[in-house]
């Protein structure tokens, strides 16, 4: 699987796609443990597409299998989301006394913020990639993490771009759940589970050269 129209495609030729996106998604409901779930089952999706089979993994609970790539994923994101949301918090601060303006530190804070987005989809791959083989203590290894992201960047750039789109319609059809379309709120269970699927795949494009780096 080495093309985006793979990667957005593959799920599809699953013959009970419909079935397994629809549970997983429905899982996903719950706070936390969905999240985890669904981490969990991209993983094993990921099992399946190393094997060379073109199947999605079977929709359930797989919280011990999902745990360590949530754990992981979420550090990361709380660390580098940490400088735009400091630097956004003093401009803030200072709009609030009317005696400061706090406008240019707000628009550096949104500039940190947005850089800080881009470097997680770039590193996210790969971020997926050690942590199927090495688990929680893998992705806490950021200079492996590192090494591995920027050792084929334009496969990086792609991968990451692939799950920035998969996460820009996650995020639209919840947006449209959350204002209480009924149908929006239905697809939300479809496309995220989709688009997990399709985050497994990328990572499989960078799955070589993990052997490069020490163990």
């Amino acid at each position: 699987m080495n093309s985006v129209g793979d990667a957005f495609g593959f799920a599809f030729r699953d013959p009970k796609w419909v079935e397994k996106i629809l549970i997983q998604g429905l899982i996903l409901i719950i706070p936390i443990v969905g999240l985890i779930a669904l981490a969990g089952w991209m993983l094993m999706t990921f099992d399946n597409i190393r094997a060379g089979r073109q199947e999605l993994a079977p929709a359930g609970f797989h919280l011990g299998r999902g745990i360590g790539l949530f754990g992981a994923w979420f550090l990361y994101a709380l660390v580098l989301s940490l400088p735009g949301d400091v630097v956004s918090g003093v401009g803030s601060g200072m709009n609030a006394h009317q005696a400061f303006s706090g406008s240019s530190f707000s628009e550096l804070g949104s500039l940190l913020g947005l850089a800080g987005q881009a470097l997680l989809y770039f590193l996210l791959p790969s971020l997926i990639v050690i942590t199927y083989h090495r688990g929680f203590s893998g992705g806490m290894d950021v200079d492996g993490v590192w090494r591995l992201a920027t050792g084929n960047v334009n496969n990086s750039v792609m991968a990451g771009l692939i799950m920035f789109v998969a996460g820009v319609l996650h995020r639209r059809v919840l947006y449209r759940r959350l204002r209480g379309d009924r149908d929006g709120g239905s697809r939300v269970m479809v496309r995220a589970p989709a688009g997990a699927a399709r985050r497994s795949s990328p990572g499989c494009i960078e799955s070589r050269p993990l052997a490069n780096l020490k163990t």
